[in-house]
């Protein structure tokens, strides 16, 4: 891995110094004398078609970049005396064109009027638009590779315009969902990851596919990596990675959706081994590694309970994504419909479910959120019917004095008092062996942090036969991650 990641390094600075130049004197192995050939043998002024040398010097640098073996000024020069006859160069140096915002020979257009547009219109920083840039320029190369047909202007635009990778980063950098649901839940869940960049780049070979396949391809990205450094992991090497194994022939030209159904098949191939075929397992199974389990864990859980803590997980377990989190009525109305249903499934006799809210040098406070006592007649009828009440108004007053008036981490604290801080035990019990789901018995403890932060602790009763106990961090800008995580049959514990 380390060596393959070395050699793209190396061919890179190899390639950089031949389009600067060494700067010794007469030293012709540089980009303008191999270029000064080219055009010589085209009839051409090669300071007729600087706009041709940019996009010639940015193809050959990922040639160098791609290649497997460590390459030569003189091999690099003649990649561009030869550039009519060699298919990668000419697919990069139209990438490199629609790039650089040149159609023909001086007309500006292409990608940088989209990004642009994208940049302006959903507030990113300069940082954000370059690594916009720098993702759509490794799809946009991506599919000049695999593209049979001339690259043209129209297709890399359609490319650019479809492709779910740029739809993604744009919602990771707090844009509107793209319209792949699964893809939107992968950016959530890689929200505070350093995975998430290799997320984004799988969408332009999964598309809108299943949250098994990134799974298995995110939980082999070192492998991956290793195997390819940079770019779009191509198909040969997520296969390779993923299943040690050659791609099977007949599978790298399928459509995303195709490839998708391929990787998931061979993944529902393990399960059926490890649990003798049951289709039932194999689905619990497949569904446990699409919440974020590692195929160890959910292959392990076909013959018995397992316990879960945070080192289980390809990707740490998560919450509503910011984006998601509607306005603070309607996050009151949620948590409203869901209180006097907490406890109701797998219940406890006599449970009295609480929330507790407290902060650094305060008392902190329970609230028995199924008490009803202060309550008027009418406001009994609206609490039973899932009604904003008294009882509700309280929880978000408390809240909203822990969270200081931030509007953002007020939201996501209030609805993560309701099912949705809660989804986690419908989501991953099962594999426990205890499968209870968002309305069983557990309590909450919200508490401020000395740096601004809120963090709400999910336990359930000791009574409760499952043994659960986990933390989601809200921090001062809304987001939320969980931060540790346990859970295990209560006969486990200990």
């Amino acid at each position: 891995g380390e060596l393959s990641r070395g050699l793209a390094h190396l061919n890179g600075d190899m390639a950089q110094t031949f389009i600067n130049g060494t700067g010794m004197a007469g030293d012709t192995r540089n980009l303008d004398s191999a270029f000064a050939d080219y055009c010589t043998a085209k009839g051409m002024d090669p300071a007729d078609h600087a706009v041709l040398r940019q996009a010639v010097a940015g193809a050959v640098k990922d040639l160098a970049m791609d290649s497997p073996r460590l390459m030569s000024f003189a091999e690099l020069g003649e990649a561009v005396r030869t550039m009519d006859t060699l298919p990668e160069m000419q697919k990069g140096i139209e990438v490199h064109k629609f790039l650089d915002g040149h159609i023909g020979a001086d007309q500006l257009d292409g990608i940088g009027d989209q990004l642009r547009g994208l940049a302006t219109t959903h507030g990113l920083s300069a940082a954000q638009n370059a690594e916009l840039t720098d993702i759509a320029g490794m799809v946009l190369r991506h599919a000049a590779s695999m593209h049979d047909g001339p690259v043209t202007h129209g297709f890399l635009a359609e490319t650019l315009q479809n492709d779910l990778s740029v739809a993604g980063y744009i919602n990771a950098c707090g844009g509107p969902v793209p319209g792949s649901s699964v893809l939107s839940d992968i950016i959530g869940q890689t929200a505070s990851s350093p995975l998430q960049r290799d997320a984004i780049l799988l969408a332009s070979q999964f598309g809108d596919g299943y949250m098994p396949v990134y799974m298995a391809a995110l939980e082999n990205m070192p492998r991956i990596r290793a195997l390819q450094p940079g770019g779009v992991p191509t198909r040969e090497t997520i296969w390779q990675a993923c299943f040690n194994e050659p791609l099977p022939e007949g599978i790298g030209g399928k459509s995303q959706r195709g490839f998708s159904n391929a990787v998931l098949d061979k993944l529902e191939s393990f399960f059926e081994a490890a649990n003798g075929g049951d289709i039932g397992k194999t689905a619990a199974g497949m569904t446990a590694y699409g919440s974020g389990i590692s195929l160890r864990r959910s292959l392990e859980s076909m013959n018995g309970p397992v316990s879960l803590s945070m080192g289980d997980f390809v990707l740490p377990p998560t919450v509503t994504q910011l984006q998601r989190v509607p306005s603070l009525e309607k996050c009151e109305e949620t948590l409203a419909g869901d209180i006097h249903r907490r406890g109701s499934h797998q219940g406890i006799r006599d449970y009295d479910p609480v929330i507790t809210f407290g902060a650094a040098g305060q008392a902190a406070e329970t609230v028995h959120i199924q008490d009803v006592s202060g309550l008027d007649e009418q406001e009994k009828a609206d609490y039973k019917g899932g009604k904003p009440t008294p009882a509700s108004h309280g929880l978000v007053a408390r809240a909203r004095a822990l969270c200081g008036g931030n509007e953002a981490q007020l939201r996501q604290v209030v609805l993560n008092m309701s099912q949705a801080g809660t989804m986690l035990l419908r989501v991953t019990s099962d594999v426990t062996g205890i499968y209870v789901d968002e309305h069983s018995p557990i309590d909450i403890d919200v508490r401020r942090q000395a740096g601004g932060s809120v963090t709400m602790r999910y336990h359930t009763p000791a009574a409760s036969p499952l043994d659960v106990d986990y933390t989601c961090t809200v921090s001062p800008d809304g987001r939320a991650s969980i931060t540790d995580f346990r859970m295990q049959a209560r006969s486990a514990a200990g």
